[in-house]
């Protein structure tokens, strides 16, 4: 699950919340890291930051991510998808099938949406 505020100034921080459940036996044992992007409404990416998520500790079970975003000053006025992956560091491109819905063509999941003023 994901939670934020809808609306979001640029050059602000947007504060989410993010409710991961390893549904597996054991934590993913790369450190692969946790990405956070935006998407405009032509589908591309314009923003992406990592988080510093260790996620070889995620055990089976729950995990919360807090995370803050920052919005870049520059970002045009507009509604933006929220989206995630788990990066391979080799590729620099997502690397994990998640068992979540929303996964784009470009390995990213859509988590939602944004307006940004």
């Amino acid at each position: 699950t994901v939670t934020h505020e809808p609306t979001i100034i640029a050059g602000g921080n947007l504060e989410i919340n993010m409710m991961w459940n390893n549904k597996g036996v054991a934590p993913f044992y790369f450190p692969w890291s946790l990405e956070i992007g935006l998407i405009n409404s032509n589908g591309e990416l314009v923003h992406r930051e990592t988080t510093t998520e260790d996620i070889t500790k995620w055990l089976p079970g729950r995990h919360v991510v807090d995370f803050e975003l920052t919005i870049p000053q520059d970002l045009p006025a507009g509604s933006y998808q929220l989206v995630t992956a788990i990066v391979n560091p080799d590729t620099g491109k997502p690397g994990i099938d998640l068992g979540i819905t929303g996964r784009r063509n470009d390995g990213r999941y859509t988590l939602s949406t944004l307006e940004i003023l």
